[in-house]
């Protein structure tokens, strides 16, 4: 308890309760007369597509906090990588032209410390750091569950900063009720690299069986930076995706199901030779980057109608992915690949039941991984060397206990672990980390719109991470990182506030995360611990809808710092220096509207980010280590669209979207994205988009 009391004053002491305490007076300003009008009421949707991505947050399974983006979104947003979805999102960083070169991060942390899964199959390996390390195609999505923070016992292993579980369309997604057979056309043009897009979806359902199969192409071609005083530069990113989607539904009964997958995803593209610097490191030096990924799954579930006790979903899965790296276009030299192979299989179910006066929710699971790590080196005709590998087995169990409008939401974890690697003098290191992880959640529903909630959640992650370009070193003492990660806040949602027809949505939270012994190679190519860091912050949220107007505006502020280092840093890296690229303070608003006699809805979007100094570390002329001040220059995009997506007449299965992405034609570069000194790849300028669709 003597924790938790020192947590809470530290984030007063910082000033991070401030925006919280705002939100919360604000919210029992609106729930006065909110809750004298909080029968349900209807809203009518603007969603004209196929299928829903849903973004979540917090502890239990669907809790109020949850925030919820439409198919829609991502339709008229005519996305061309994850990256152009996430980055709106408060508290996660998405930067680079180029989704070869993407890293997604939760409240600035890598895409190393938090779990991706794409239909339940994890995606494993830090392959190079100057290229992304996942390749995951917007256009094959249904579902994405964004975890901000790990605020539950039951996500999967590892997800020390959060989780990113991506989930594809099925068949019953896009068939209307009844049809039994469809077909879905698509192109897509974007002018900003010549990008030309066709995707093609056929689907079906013969007796109990749903049946798809998705096909994607694109073509790609160099891009521009937005403009200043010293005009734009070229981006290189020419190159072609494929991907293709094969699904087969069984519904054994209306109670059961078994899914069988395969998703092949291939881009490459002769892009800088450090992908994720801009021209000013490269000098026009040009490399070839690649992503050949193949995933299975199998997934089996059970829910029955009139057992509460079981809603059981068991997967199995195989994924495996090549990344090739610095191959270059011309001249002397091919590069080196990266393979990452990763199976397991996961068991999770719920059971819902009543002791007394007290409701259970009871999530229990099993998870089991193996991931094997290697990397091919041309040049010396070395063949596939493995640099890591690793498996490991957990159970968890959670139980969201509420009496009347009060949940308590107590969790447990274990976790075994099995790590092996080794060094550049081929000596083997080979060490097994067992933990033992606890969680607490408190909910209170204050009346029938408002929730309030915290969340304590002991955070364990096995060692693994070391770059895939080679054979590196690691501490002899390599430990596995711990940590707690506190969140508290709430979240409201209220009908009637301004009109008998309108409602408002309200999300205020504020967090801090202590790492202790953090695996990372930050201090250099080496594997190794940071005793202890910190990552503290908050995120606000609010959304207005008023018939077919739809408005929304985020904030959103993280700073991370190291506490106490290690011997690997100077003695002035001891505290303060930050272990991830910081990012300012992220504010976006924007809004939608529906007009009904025609079909036609317009969008706006703009993001804000704020300026950020920040500490980072680089070499003098005598190469010795400094810490440097760096200044990350803040900045505005604003993005817009057209869409008509008629729901009858002649042209009821037609749809047209015209969209500009940053309007304004903006210089930048994402801070996420800063290294040392360097600013890191800019991204795009302004780009227009146009897209055509027909659904048989």
């Amino acid at each position: 308890m003597s924790k938790i009391t020192k947590i809470y004053a530290s984030l007063a002491k910082s000033g991070l309760c401030v925006p919280l305490m705002s939100a919360s007076m604000l919210t029992v300003a609106i729930s006065t007369n909110a809750f004298a009008n909080a029968e349900n009421t209807t809203k009518k949707s603007t969603n004209t597509s196929d299928t829903l991505v849903v973004i979540a947050d917090n502890n239990a399974q669907g809790a109020p906090e949850d925030r919820k983006v439409s198919r829609n979104e991502i339709r008229v947003k005519q996305a061309q990588s994850v990256g152009e979805i996430l980055k709106n999102v408060p508290g996660v960083q998405a930067g680079h032209p180029s989704a070869l070169g993407q890293r997604f991060k939760i409240r600035g942390m890598d895409d190393q410390f938090i779990n991706v899964t794409i239909d339940g199959a994890r995606q494993e390996g830090y392959h190079f750091h100057h290229a992304g390390n996942y390749g995951i195609d917007p256009e094959m999505l249904k579902q994405v569950d964004i975890k901000v923070g790990s605020n539950s016992i039951t996500y999967d292993t590892g997800a020390i900063g959060g989780a990113l579980k991506f989930e594809t369309v099925d068949a019953g997604d896009l068939l209307e009720p009844g049809q039994l057979f469809g077909a879905k056309g698509k192109l897509n043009y974007s002018s900003n690299g010549s990008e030309f897009q066709q995707s093609l979806a056929t689907y079906g359902r013969l007796g109990a069986v749903d049946l798809l199969g998705y096909f994607t192409h694109r073509d790609m071609h160099n891009s521009k930076s937005g403009r200043d005083s010293s005009g734009r530069d070229s981006i290189p990113t020419d190159g072609k995706l494929y991907n293709y989607l094969l699904k087969a539904k069984f519904n054994l009964t209306d109670e059961q199901y078994i899914n069988v997958s395969k998703e092949n995803y291939k881009n490459d593209a002769a892009t800088s030779f450090r992908l994720n610097f801009g021209q000013d490191v490269n000098n026009g030096k040009k490399a070839k980057y690649a992503i050949d990924r193949d995933t299975h799954n199998i997934t089996y579930g059970y829910t029955p109608i009139d057992n509460d006790l079981i809603d059981l979903k068991l997967s199995a899965y195989h994924t495996e992915q090549t990344s090739t790296h610095m191959k270059p276009i011309n001249g002397d030299g091919n590069g080196f690949d990266s393979i990452v192979r990763t199976q397991g299989i996961k068991v999770r179910n719920t059971s819902s039941f009543d002791t007394q006066k007290l409701t259970h929710a009871l999530t229990y699971g099993y998870e089991y991984f193996d991931t094997r790590m290697r990397f091919t080196d041309v040049d010396k005709n070395i063949h596939k060397k493995e640099v890591e590998k690793a498996n490991s087995s957990s159970v968890y169990l959670e139980d969201d206990i509420q009496i009347a409008d009060f949940h308590v939401i107590p969790g447990i974890r274990w976790d075994h672990y099995k790590y092996q690697t080794i060094n550049k003098q081929h000596e083997s290191f080979e060490k097994t980390y067992t933990h033992f992880s606890k969680a607490l959640g408190l909910k209170y529903e204050l009346g029938a719109s408002t929730t309030l909630f915290a969340n304590y959640t002991e955070l364990f992650r096995g060692p693994l991470g070391k770059e895939l370009m080679g054979i590196s070193n690691h501490s002899n003492n390599l430990k596995a990182t711990t940590g707690y990660n506190l969140e508290t806040g709430l979240a409201g949602t209220y009908p009637g506030v301004f009109a008998d027809n309108d409602s408002l949505v309200v999300l205020g939270k504020v967090f801090q995360t202590n790492f202790k012994n953090l695996s990372t190679t930050l201090a250099k190519n080496e594997l190794h611990n940071i005793p202890k860091a910190r990552l503290q912050g908050f995120e606000l949220a609010t959304g207005y809808k008023l018939d077919n107007l739809s408005l929304k505006a985020t904030y959103a502020k993280v700073n991370n710092k190291i506490i106490e280092g290690n011997g690997l840093f100077d003695k002035a890296f001891t505290r303060g220096l930050e272990f991830e690229p910081s990012v300012g303070d992220s504010i976006t608003v924007g809004g939608s509207y529906l007009f009904d006699t025609t079909d036609i809805e317009f969008g706006w979007n703009t993001r804000f980010v704020l300026s950020k100094n920040s500490k980072g570390k680089d070499t003098n002329d005598k190469k010795e280590v400094i810490i440097v001040d760096i200044h990350k220059q803040g900045y505005g995009v604003s993005n817009m669209y057209v869409s008509w997506a008629p729901k009858t007449g002649a042209f009821k299965n037609t749809e047209l979207q015209f969209g500009i992405d940053n309007v304004f034609d903006k210089r930048h570069n994402e801070h996420s994205y800063y290294l040392k000194s360097y600013q890191g790849q800019e991204e795009k300028g302004r780009t227009y988009k146009a897209t055509i669709s027909y659904k048989f």
